[in-house]
């Protein structure tokens, strides 16, 4: 704790990422989030005071933070550093309402208080490339409570990657990918189109060409296509040019010219049309300051989506194999699919040597990746908040319903245990439902008397949906379960009654609408980016409402 700028930096030189003199590695003085943490001298606690505070002092409700420590290698930190670093964090939600601050205890302790606390840590992103992941760092991750990791693919061609000095290969990016999916981890991938070596008309080309070898994949539909990338959160930087970069210099010797506006924008429509639908688009074009770019949109808050009433929420179960696993993604959407409710992640894992050995807990888990319910916070128990009112739909059984679902699969397909990569502040409502905590995961061993009531309780449905790539249907795949069901009929279970209806909720709620969440994406960047290298982290955190991520900044948080 106090006033310390770290002396270590990134030793990478990403010919795209700027070094401003006097300034940490890719970080730009007049960002926002930057300004902020130069303030509070860099230090994690003062800077998680100070944007909490702001949020506190306009209403926000603040007893839900997704933390996100962004920008830079977090990996390459020193070890020390990054222990402190987390503990400070958990500290300082720990301690934020108490008029009196306590000395800091050890990570772990900070951990267990954070739990109960009244501002709680409800998930960790980390920051990385994919050349660092390996089975120590995966250890050190959960130790430090991650549970979402984002890593900077930017592209798969090895051509364009050793143009930039990228310094890592699309091989890497692959097997990065599989380990963290074995293990639990939620993943967003960082994509840049636009970079030195690429074209319009070559990405739209290798968009529609299937037979194209995975190296000369453009990275954007390359994602859609390949199994072994497949991630589920995106976010999408199309290369833009600041001062204090090498492509600045061959920009101004001529050697590189990015697109035309109306072409950036017409390549970004034709990726996003082809999105699938368990894909969430996190950031589309990063909030770099307008002084620093030619043009561009300078309006920051339109990220705010507005609710709307809708209709019945129907349960949609899509199945698709990426990684070495069966991927099931769960969710309730209106019928027309234009409006999603909420959606869990579940994997299923065929090669199991590769979990065991890094986290022996996971031993023949089906493994529950994430879990999110859209809408209008609610504070932590469901407490009334003066400042905040009409709270609609969080805590209205989505997230129950959609974890049963999820197990309900996951005995089917003959696991008996489940596991969840969950958040230190929402472990009390999975232990709420059975999960126990052993070692960092939250998981739950189902019972052989257990499994006759899970497989009792709902029925999976039939929802027609075709993917834009494949020809299989969610039709098909629920024949196959019926099939899967029958076989289970014997004296152990008692018998299952398969229907064909879609399971229809009559309860009214509030919800973000898709289409509103590709303009708006598409038109403004996130409120405030955080980078991380250049001898300080950089923290950004999101409270959770209406899904918006308010951002706090170096480490800085915001």
């Amino acid at each position: 704790v106090g006033d310390k700028i770290q002396k270590f930096s990134c030793k990478h030189n990403c010919y795209y990422c700027p070094n401003e003199p006097n300034m940490p590695r890719s970080y730009l003085s007049e960002e926002s989030g930057v300004r902020r943490g130069h303030r509070n001298h860099w230090d994690p606690i003062q800077q998680f005071y100070a944007r909490a505070w702001a949020y506190y002092v306009n209403g926000h409700p603040i007893d839900k933070v997704e933390l996100l420590v962004l920008g830079g290698t977090w990996s390459e930190y020193p070890y020390e550093y990054q222990e402190t670093f987390m503990r400070d964090i958990f500290y300082s939600a720990n301690t934020f309402f108490e008029p009196k601050k306590r000395e800091p205890l050890s990570l772990a302790e900070e951990q267990i208080k954070n739990e109960a606390a009244e501002c709680r840590v409800i998930g960790v992103t980390l920051e990385t490339r994919p050349d660092c992941i390996d089975a120590d760092e995966l250890r050190r991750m959960r130790k430090y409570g991650c549970t979402r990791v984002q890593i900077g693919i930017q592209h798969t061609n090895d051509k364009i990657l050793k143009l930039i000095n990228r310094g890592c290969e699309n091989k890497d990016a692959i097997n990065c990918v599989r380990l963290l999916k074995n293990v639990g981890f939620k993943i967003d991938f960082h994509l840049m189109p636009d970079l030195p070596g690429s074209s319009i008309r070559l990405d739209k080309q290798m968009s529609v060409q299937k037979s194209i070898p995975t190296n000369n994949y453009f990275v954007l539909t390359f994602f859609l296509k390949k199994k072994k990338k497949n991630e589920k959160q995106w976010k999408l930087y199309p290369c833009q040019i600041v001062p204090w970069t090498v492509i600045k210099k061959w920009y101004d010797e001529g050697k590189y010219k990015p697109y035309e506006i109306k072409d950036l924008i017409e390549l970004m429509i034709h990726v996003k049309a082809q999105v699938h639908p368990w894909i969430r688009l996190n950031r589309v074009v990063r909030d770099i300051p307008n002084q620093y770019i030619i043009g561009g949109n300078e309006i920051t808050n339109l990220r705010q989506a507005k609710t709307t009433p809708t209709g019945d929420a129907k349960l949609f179960i899509r199945k698709y194999e990426s990684s070495g696993g069966d991927e099931y993604f769960l969710s309730f959407e209106t019928e027309d699919e234009s409006t999603i409710f909420g959606f869990v992640r579940l994997r299923l894992v065929h090669d199991k040597n590769i979990t065991d050995e890094v986290f022996p807990e996971l031993k023949d888990c089906a493994m529950i990746r994430e879990l999110h319910v859209y809408g209008q916070m609610k504070p932590v128990g469901n407490k009334e908040n003066v400042r905040t009112q009409d709270y609609k739909t969080q805590h209205t059984g989505f997230g129950r319903r959609l974890m049963i679902a999820a197990e309900q699969i996951a005995v089917l397909k003959g696991f008996t245990r489940v596991s969840v990569i969950a958040g230190i502040g929402t472990r009390n409502y999975y232990r709420k439902i059975g999960y126990e905590l052993i070692e960092t995961y939250l998981i739950k061993d189902i019972a052989a008397t257990d499994i006759k009531q899970i497989i009792s309780q709902y029925t999976l449905t039939e929802v027609p949906y075709e993917n834009k790539f494949e020809k299989n249907t969610v039709k098909e795949y629920n024949k196959r379960l019926q099939q899967e069901i029958e076989e289970l009929k014997d004296d152990e279970f008692q018998p299952y009654q398969f229907t064909v209806t879609k399971w229809e909720l009559t309860q009214k709620t509030k919800a973000f609408s898709i289409s509103q969440y590709l303009l708006l994406f598409f038109i403004v960047s996130v409120l405030s980016s955080a980078f991380f290298c250049g001898g300080t982290a950089i923290i950004s955190f999101r409270f959770h409402q209406n899904d918006v991520k308010f951002l706090t900044p170096k480490c800085v948080i915001q």
